[in-house]
């Protein structure tokens, strides 16, 4: 438990650095830290709670079974404190610009004017403006203007100052794959090699966490061809 201890206490020297160098760059205007290092902020106090809490069961164990698992369970958080020292580490950067995260407007085709006038666009932006909803889904024939649609809602977001914090385009690819799209939403994120992990489960978990931490965001998934499970890929609305 002592050598756990020590390298927890190196993590949080670390924790205090990091946060340190990003107070100063906050100090300049349009500076934010990017998505993976608020990820690894995170987990670091997760990591640290759930370390006081193993210290408090190993204080008097004496039974002989449950110190066995105790000593697994302390092995594990080593190996684990050895990983966000090292994810820590690599960092190669903390901050992002501000208005590069999902700032992109989507180009609109010409003939969008005509699809501006259209009474579902109206109808599609009242139900994103509304705080009731959460979920939209825009269906039809190929062809019809669903994309088009969709840019101008995108790009009309970027404009509408103070009510989403993040918007997120991103393009599903008709060859379905949830890694792939989780992959695909963490870029869109600026997330850079976040999700590092190959499990389905776990990738979700962490995609799910980084949404989490926003109050309010827009994420458009475009050219969706067939149902799949929000919870699935870590983008759970619950």
């Amino acid at each position: 438990m002592q050598n756990l201890k020590r390298k927890v206490e190196y993590l949080s020297g670390q924790e205090n650095d990091i946060n340190s160098q990003i107070s100063n760059a906050e100090r300049r205007p349009g500076k934010r830290p990017k998505k993976e290092v608020e990820v690894w902020l995170t987990n670091v106090q997760r990591f640290k709670d759930d370390v006081q809490r193993l210290e408090q069961e190993v204080v008097g164990e004496t039974n002989v079974s449950s110190c066995m698992r105790l000593g697994k369970d302390i092995a594990k958080k080593i190996l684990e404190v050895q990983e966000l020292h090292k994810k820590g580490s690599d960092f190669n950067s903390l901050m992002i610009d501000e208005d590069t995260t999902g700032r992109l407007l989507q180009p609109l085709t010409k003939d969008f004017v005509k699809c501006t006038k259209a009474r579902n666009t109206e109808n599609i932006w009242e139900c994103v403006m509304n705080d009731d909803v959460t979920k939209i889904g825009v269906y039809g024939m190929g062809g019809v203007g669903k994309t088009t649609t969709m840019k101008y809602i995108h790009n009309r977001l970027l404009e509408e100052k103070g009510k989403f914090d993040n918007v997120y385009w991103v393009t599903v690819s008709k060859a379905f794959d949830i890694t792939n799209l989780q992959s695909d939403i963490a870029n869109a994120m600026n997330l850079g090699n976040c999700l590092n992990d190959k499990d389905e489960t776990k990738r979700a978990s962490e995609l799910h966490a980084v949404l989490d931490q926003q109050k309010r965001y827009v994420l458009i998934l475009d050219d969706v061809w067939e149902r799949f499970d929000l919870d699935s890929v870590g983008t759970s609305l619950s």
